[in-house]
């Protein structure tokens, strides 16, 4: 099951060689192009934007183990 985090708060762009580049943390996650009609973004797999051009998601896949979890940080598996 994929699962949409929004990340809009957490991206911020750099302009690199005359092109503006997005980041996540600190990968680089796509780039913006924009001309006087448009603003087109290039994401990187796993990153999508709204249809209103307003919001920035990584899905992440969940493990089906992961949600039978019912703790955090138990990589023993001891407490399911």
């Amino acid at each position: 099951m994929d699962k949409a985090l929004d990340i809009t708060a957490e991206v911020y762009a750099k302009i690199v060689d005359g092109s503006i580049v997005l980041y996540h943390e600190e990968d680089e996650i796509g780039a913006i192009s924009a001309s006087s009609s448009k603003v087109a973004y290039q994401l990187k797999p796993g990153y999508s934007v709204s249809s209103d051009q307003t919001h920035i998601f990584h899905s992440l896949r969940e493990t089906p183990d992961a949600a039978l979890q019912d703790t955090e940080d138990c990589d023993l598996g001891w407490c399911r």
